[in-house]
C-alpha cells in the first residue's frame, strides 16, 4: 500500500486486547509491539472471511521461548489500526463461521462509525450543521 511505513499510523486498542495485553505484555514491549505495527500495518496474515483482520506474531518477554498471537483490523492510512485481541502460543483463534461473523461485524461496525465521524468532521468544516 502506498504509504505505509512511511510514518506510523494511529493504533487503538480495543479493551478486552488491553486487559490480555497488560497481563502479557510488559510496558516496553507492549510499546514495540504497537510501534512495529505502526509503522509495518501490513505485516500480519490476513484471516480470510473476517474482512481484513489480521494476525502476526509476537515473543512474550515475560515468559521467554513463548509467543502470541495479535489479532488487529487494518483498513487504510486514513483510519487507525484497531488491535483487536491477543492469544498465547497454544491458545487457538476459534475461526469457525460464527466467531469469522461476529469479527467482521466487528470490523463493519468500526468502518462505519469511523466514516460517521470523519463526515461529521467534513460537514463541520465547510460549515455545515452537526445534526445528523
Amino acid at each position: 500500500m502506498l504509504g505505509t511505513g512511511i510514518y506510523p499510523i494511529t493504533i487503538a486498542e480495543m479493551l478486552n486486547y488491553t486487559r490480555e495485553a497488560d497481563q502479557y505484555l510488559d510496558f516496553e514491549e507492549h510499546e514495540r509491539l504497537k510501534t512495529f505495527l505502526a509503522l509495518h500495518p501490513e505485516s500480519g496474515d490476513i484471516l480470510p472471511g473476517t474482512g481484513g483482520v489480521r494476525v502476526q506474531q509476537w515473543p512474550i518477554k515475560k515468559q521467554p521461548g513463548r509467543q502470541a498471537k495479535i489479532v488487529y483490523f487494518f483498513r487504510d492510512l486514513n483510519m487507525p489500526l484497531y488491535m483487536l485481541a491477543l492469544y498465547k502460543k497454544g491458545e487457538r483463534i476459534p475461526l469457525d463461521f460464527d466467531w469469522r461473523d461476529e469479527i467482521k461485524g466487528l470490523v463493519d461496525e468500526l468502518v462505519a462509525q469511523h466514516s460517521e465521524r470523519w463526515a461529521l468532521v467534513i460537514r463541520q468544516q465547510r460549515g455545515g450543521s452537526d445534526l445528523a
